[in-house]
């Protein structure tokens, strides 16, 4: 590794030749000195993980585009961008999402939540219905006694996927029909049952229901993920998720499960459930598993390993 003119006297690392490396990631730093007193410094990584960057495959719920792209750097392999429909607007989640060099990626369980739609498969149903507090006393008068009066009018309105600013129009359409009216209109949205989810940006209001794999919690208004051990489809209720059947728990402590399938078989202690194969496979070498059920299966710690998978 290190050669000089006047021979070198001594190599020292932070590691040992031979050393064993459980899964992580490893600074190796070489110090080589000559006769002459000169020093010189070699270094490099090393990463032990349980398995390369794949690229994910888009839901088929997604209703949106997966783009993946590979990344030029040390600490990074792959990153991914997730955009929707224009009919569907997104979780409130990150910009990007990266699978780093110990395969420390997330975009897979974000990818299972599903994207929370607008409520468009309705149409306007132009119904209006209009509730006056006019008092009786405001009978036709003559005009020589016309008086200054208020007058209060709640419009209901049916609408849906519209960009439309109702306030504005209605507004407008009262102005024409009393010019010398000075009107004072304030607005508010009340979603229906079924997209109970309210979402108020830059002046725009949109109702929406909760994605696959969330239910609508009624206590705070907000959708949230499915405890372990359950799941909810798209046409399942929106405020209950469904229990695995017994004995076929979720992969480890994972929530958010939007299909049956990802309630699966119960493994051994020793064993871990392989999304790939849809079975329980033996720890390989040097990992082990002590409790039943589990996802992974955990490295021995250094310098110690396994005789048997």
């Amino acid at each position: 590794m290190f050669t000089d003119n006047v021979g070198v006297v001594s190599v020292k690392s932070n590691y040992r030749s031979g050393q064993s490396f459980t899964w992580g990631y490893y600074r190796v730093v070489y110090v080589a000195n000559d006769a002459a007193g000169n020093s010189a410094v070699c270094s490099f990584s090393v990463v032990v993980s349980a398995s390369d960057c794949k690229a994910p495959e888009a839901d088929e719920q997604l209703q949106g585009e997966l783009i993946v792209e590979p990344v030029n750097g040390t600490d990074s392999l792959m990153s991914a961008h997730v955009s929707c429909n224009d009919e569907f607007y997104p979780r409130n989640d990150l910009d990007f999402y990266v699978c780093d060099v110990m395969i420390r990626q997330q975009l897979r369980d974000w990818l299972l939540k599903d994207l929370w739609p607008y409520c468009s498969d309705q149409n306007c149903t132009g119904e209006l219905w209009i509730d006056s507090d006019c008092p009786s006393s405001a009978a036709p008068r003559s005009k020589r006694s016309i008086r200054d009066a208020f007058y209060g009018f709640n419009f209901y309105v049916n609408v849906n996927s519209t960009r439309t600013l109702l306030k504005d129009t209605i507004g407008g359409t009262l102005q024409n029909q009393f010019p010398n009216a000075s009107l004072s209109i304030s607005d508010s949205v009340v979603c229906d049952k079924k997209f109970p989810l309210l979402s108020t940006t830059n002046g725009n209001a949109s109702c929406a229901d909760c994605p696959p794999g969330q239910y609508y919690n009624n206590s705070s208004g907000i959708c949230a993920s499915c405890p372990v051990d359950t799941y909810r489809t798209r046409d399942d209720p929106l405020e209950q998720c469904s229990p695995c059947p017994k004995e076929t728990p979720t992969t480890g402590e994972r929530t958010g499960q939007k299909d049956p399938s990802a309630c699966h078989k119960l493994c051994d202690a020793g064993a871990y459930y392989d999304d790939s194969t849809k079975d329980c496979q033996l720890c390989p070498f040097g990992t082990y598993q002590e409790k039943r059920g589990g996802a992974a299966c955990m490295p021995c710690p250094s310098d110690t390993s396994t005789s048997m998978t």
